[in-house]
């Protein structure tokens, strides 16, 4: 989200801070910083007003001050002024005002703002049941109040701090760690350090900490870890949610990816199960989200297109949706105020009622009992407008940057033997890199990556010195013993080649231009696999990460695919890159490649191939769609294209490790299967419904992509054909380019061209996949495969109570939805072409089964 920095404030789409929710109160900032609150209830200074009574209208808190955020929780509220000094009133019979000296006795209700003890600035302040925690404007962290749960982090379960209380993490000659964003529950919270840790502490009863325990209560903030379900080590926590009247809470990584844990008993969690989680789970949402409020059962949200969403138990209609339920749901759109449409910009929820900005309008919906709605009415399950004139949401101050972490000094250096180099994470290969990464031919939309193609326009000349590097075909990560790369050094060669790249140069359409790059502006990182065009490295190009594609001929594949495999990589049989003419050392890993050939290879990709490369990526660079792996740049000299990279590999590698991991086996639940199959079927639909219509060629779960949220992506469209072209018919034509029967339709085995029904069988093949999590015909050659095939004979389909994916058990209702996956498999892969569905009706079918499910997992 882009941000303009102006006179110190951010102009967002959003307001975050602008309005909070107590149980017996709510407030709100309008654009001018004055505070307004309102609710029936006053006899605890709650509203900040000086009055003995409350009031439905919004009504301005007592004081000059302008401020920037504020928070609410049970009987209390805090506010930042915007000279960052922070301000308290309502209930503090506990000290959870933080306004008065230790010494002094404690003054049970205050009815105006008052200062913070120890005139500090503030960033973040945000009050819990009967507690608060605050980030200064250095950094440090600190609660007051009381607990009886060890919500102060000071590690007593049961204290009284009448002023903030500094909260400090490690021995004395740790680093001091330093904070980011802190957020307040019921009786536990949870904060961010600048480096991008997540610690929580408080009540545990609920597993609301995200430990990954159930105790009663952790007295000191607890690291909560990245889920292991997060292969990139650089991943970092990026912000928390937490309301003060929840159970459980919400967390974002730097991934863009969501995350829940605690009660999720109401739904409130967006996860399959309705139930307690001790440890983050991934939501399943097809939202990606800025701004997360969680209630007492209800979750309201903004998705990253400034969308308002709620979901949990509304029985007073305090969802916004139009109904009081009580049932949990999913994520639904809460009613739009305005029948023209617009941007939600703040949420806040607490027990029975719910609120939001809305046009720079605020709005309150759900029980109107305690007058908390802003307006008169009884309850309402629609946003109903609050009374007032003014614009609310006050857009947000530019925090000063955080100080640079201070360094430990280094050890004092020891003669110690050298430490060998750490594993590799469990997901990723060493240099014999994993089949699940190959990167097929892909697709996407320049629209969606303008950033990117103005960031290509400059890759060019820009590192030319790590030719040399580049030049002798070494992968050397794994320093001197590293293999030569065959398909780098043949890559390095064609790059001497000046007058033939000059020459190709004139075949590069207008419109693609932009895309090029240069190949020494790439920089290797390591090795992805081989396909039917040549290798896959994963890159980076203008410090982003791409999967590059090196398109040669058949001798080429061959060299680079056995100094790859030579890790010892899997690979689903018939896809097998071996030829009679690899060696034996070649095999145990140990080749050496003969690069006095390489001139010749370098000019064996003849100009009319280049010329039909530069066609289909013309014509991946105009589709765009979610499903479909994206197109990032292209270069003449060698040949090849940067598409998008997809860090957890193939669909194939993702259920071949859930079948021998607990983990990856928990993350492929039945909805999530089913919108995995709906996301393959939805991108290539996309590819079907183009004039004229583009066929894929190649659909096999080897050549479908798995995004770092689980997002299903469609590759390798085009590129099989292309292989086919520029190997000029060779005996390598098992490399793929369609030609693994596992997955090929009868017609296609029979020698009759590719069609829209032929991906349509291929596809039923990989709803087999997602359905047993096994490579097809895993027990037979490619030729009794064949056969088999043609014989009109199909992979076995196991018993419903044998499918993985049950541990639980098989439910009624995931055996109807499972029964009509099956027959829409059967129906995909059916013999005659004339009888398969096409991509349409498939999509639209998986669609309905998904929402089937969703709906009775929300109803529990």
């Amino acid at each position: 989200m882009v941000a303009i920095a102006q006179s110190g404030f951010l102009l967002l789409p959003f307001y975050p801070g602008s309005l909070a929710c107590g149980n017996t109160f709510t407030c709100g900032l309008q654009s001018t910083g004055q505070a307004f609150c309102w609710g029936n209830d006053n006899s605890l200074g709650q509203l900040g007003t000086n009055a003995a009574t409350g009031t439905i209208a919004p009504a301005p808190i007592s004081g000059n001050g302008t401020y920037i955020k504020i928070s609410a929780g049970f009987a209390t509220a805090c506010g930042i002024q915007n000279d960052l000094t922070g301000w308290c009133w309502g209930l503090n019979d506990q000290g959870q005002a933080g306004a008065l000296n230790q010494s002094q006795p404690i003054n049970s209700s205050l009815f105006t703002p008052t200062q913070i003890y120890g005139n500090d600035t503030w960033l973040e302040i945000a009050v819990g049941e009967t507690f608060a925690c605050g980030i200064k404007t250095n950094r440090s962290l600190f609660c007051w109040g009381n607990t009886y749960s060890g919500a102060l982090g000071n590690g007593q379960l049961n204290s009284t701090v009448l002023v903030p209380q500094e909260i400090k993490i490690g021995g004395p000659n740790e680093a001091e760690i330093k904070w980011n964003k802190v957020a307040c529950g019921w009786n536990f919270a949870c904060a961010i350090a600048t480096n991008g840790s997540l610690y929580c502490w408080g009540d545990n009863q609920y597993g609301q900490t995200g430990t990954g325990n159930q105790k009663q209560a952790l007295t000191v903030p607890t690291l909560v870890p990245i889920p292991l379900a997060i292969y990139d080590p650089q991943t970092t926590w990026e912000d928390i949610f937490i309301g003060s009247a929840s159970l459980f809470a919400f967390a974002t990584l730097s991934d863009g990816t969501s995350w829940s844990w605690g009660d999720g008993t109401q739904g409130t969690l967006a996860i399959e199960d309705i139930t307690v989680t001790i440890i983050p789970e991934q939501m399943l949402t097809a939202q990606s989200w800025n701004l997360i409020r969680g209630g007492q059962a209800q979750v309201l949200g903004i998705s990253d297109s400034s969308q308002g969403f709620a979901w949990g138990t509304g029985n007073e209609g305090q969802l916004g949706v139009g109904l009081a339920l009580n049932a949990s749901v999913g994520p639904v759109k809460i009613d739009i105020p305005d029948p023209e449409g617009g941007n939600w910009s703040e949420l806040c929820a607490n027990t029975e009622q719910s609120c939001a900005i809305f046009k720079d309008e605020a709005y309150c919906w759900g029980s109107s009992a305690s007058g908390l709605l802003g307006s008169p009415g009884g309850d309402t399950s629609f946003p109903r407008r609050v009374e007032g004139k003014g614009l609310w949401g006050v857009r947000p101050f530019s925090p000063p940057p955080a100080p640079p972490e201070p360094q430990p000094p280094p050890p004092s250096p020891k003669p110690t033997a050298p430490k060998p180099p750490p594993p590799s994470p469990p997901t990723n290969t060493t240099s014999g890199a994993s089949v699940g990464e190959i990167v097929g031919a892909v697709v996407g939309g320049v629209a969606g990556v303008s950033v990117l193609l103005l960031g290509v326009m400059v890759w060019r000349r820009k590192r030319r010195q790590k030719r040399k590097a580049l030049g002798n075909g070494s992968m050397n990560s794994n320093g001197g013993n590293a293999k030569p790369d065959a398909v780098l050094l043949w890559a390095a060669h064609s790059q001497d080649m000046e007058s033939p790249r000059a020459a190709l140069t004139s075949l590069i359409p207008p419109s693609l231009a932009p895309l090029e790059f240069d190949w020494s502006d790439v920089e290797v990182l390591k090795p992805l696999g081989a396909g039917s065009f040549g290798a896959v490295y994963l890159a980076n190009i203008n410090h982003t990460k791409m999967a590059v594609k090196v398109l040669v001929d058949a001798d080429a594949v061959v060299a680079a695919a056995a100094v790859s495999r030579a890790g010892g990589t899997p690979s689903p049989p018939g896809d097998e890159t071996r030829s009679a003419d690899v060696s034996d050392k070649e095999k145990e890993g140990k080749c050496t490649v003969d690069t006095t050939s390489f001139g010749a290879a370098a000019s064996s990709v003849p100009k009319a191939h280049i010329e039909k490369m530069l066609q289909e990526a013309s014509l991946m660079a105009t589709l765009q769609h979610p499903n479909v792996v994206h197109l990032l740049g292209f270069c003449i000299s060698p040949p090849c294209l940067a598409v998008e990279y997809c860090p957890r590999g193939s669909l194939y590698e993702v259920l071949a490790q859930a079948s021998t991991d607990s983990e990856g086996a928990k993350r492929l639940t039945w909805i999530r299967r089913l919108r995995m199959a709906q996301n393959v079927a939805a991108g290539l639909l996309h590819l079907h419904s183009r004039t004229p219509p583009i066929l894929h060629r190649d659909v096999k779960s080897p050549n479908i992509l798995v995004a770092a949220d689980l997002t299903v992506k469609v590759a390798d469209m085009g590129l099989s054909k292309l292989a086919e072209e520029v190997q000029g018919g060779s005996k390598v034509s098992t490399l793929g380019g369609g030609s693994n029967p596992r997955w090929l339709a009868p017609e296609i085995l029979d020698g009759q061209k590719a069609s829209m029904e032929s991906d349509v069988f291929s596809f039923g093949v990989v709803l087999w996949e997602l359905l047993t999590w096994k490579l097809p015909w895993s027990e037979e050659n490619v030729w009794v495969v064949s056969s088999a095939v043609l014989r009109n004979e199909r992979p076995d389909i196991p018993p419903l109570n044998q499918l993985p994916g049950f541990d639980k058990g098989i439910s009624e209702a995931q055996e109807i939805s499972v029964s009509k996956y099956i027959e829409l498999m059967k129906r995909c892969w059916t013999q005659d072409p004339l009888q398969r569905p096409d991509f349409a009706v498939v999509a639209a079918e998986l669609g309905e089964l998904l929402r089937e499910q969703s709906a009775k997992f929300s109803k529990g």
